[in-house]
């Protein structure tokens, strides 16, 4: 009888020894749930700013599309206002220089004229001298 109490006893102590390891290894499991509940929550997280970041960028990103077709509608138009502008710019310069020309001319013409006229009273002045 002794033989079965002792064979209960190593049983028993086996079944002791499985169960605290069975204890350990579900304490180690609740643990890792544990931290595996906490990094799922993290990624969680994570994910949701990923989302609100993304769905800015995509707004953001419309609108800068939006801003660049504008301009690029605008682009022709004011090129061609520039163009307007830089060849009526030429023309006023080409005009300028006719007109600076022409004034040259005109001023030329009038100290030969000038001239002419000195050299006539001047004429006149002496035979005026001679007659008296």
């Amino acid at each position: 009888m002794e033989n079965a109490r002792a064979l209960d006893l190593d049983s028993l102590k086996t079944v002791t020894l499985e169960l605290n390891s069975a204890k350990d290894s579900l304490q180690k499991v609740f643990e890792e749930e544990s931290w595996l509940k906490k990094l799922l929550e993290c990624l969680k997280t994570e994910l949701e700013n990923s989302r609100k970041e993304h769905k800015e960028l995509k707004e953001k990103e419309i609108e800068t599309e939006s801003v660049v077709g504008n301009l690029n509608s605008k682009l022709p138009d004011a090129f061609d206002e520039m163009m307007l502008t830089f060849q009526q710019m030429i023309s006023k310069n080409e005009n300028a220089k006719w007109e600076s020309e022409e004034m040259k001319k005109k001023a030329e013409e009038l100290k030969k004229e000038a001239e002419a006229m000195s050299e006539y009273l001047f004429s006149v002045f002496l035979f005026w001298i001679l007659l008296h």
